[in-house]
């Protein structure tokens, strides 16, 4: 199960992050990887793709039983579209209260 499987089944049954059950729960299973945070946020003036990230080829695990489906829109036109949709979705009104309010104080390795 990845990560994105987990952030999806957080969402669908709506569990608050930061209920005490579920925060003892990270703290039993998970390991704390406590860090220094940036002192200033990221910069919303440009957002630029890491072209070397999405031209970077990824050697993924084999897996016998895994059906591969073919992606239902192509990588590069998913990343223009997230690269043009950006600056509209950062400045939605109360979207950096948003954030900031789905953030979680501790980050954790599992």
């Amino acid at each position: 199960m990845g990560l994105l499987d987990v952030e999806n089944l957080v969402r669908v049954n709506k569990v608050d992050l930061r209920s005490e059950p579920v925060r003892q729960l990270f703290l039993k299973y998970g390991i704390p990887n406590c860090m220094k945070k940036y002192p200033a946020p990221a910069p919303t003036e440009k957002f630029e793709l890491n072209e070397a990230a999405a031209a970077a080829e990824l050697e993924l695990p084999v897996a016998t039983d895994f059906i591969s489906r073919p992606p239902q829109i192509d990588p590069q036109v998913m990343l223009s579209r997230i690269e043009e949709t950006m600056p509209w979705r950062s400045a939605r009104p109360g979207e950096k209260e948003r954030r900031l309010a789905e953030k979680i104080s501790e980050e954790f390795v599992l």
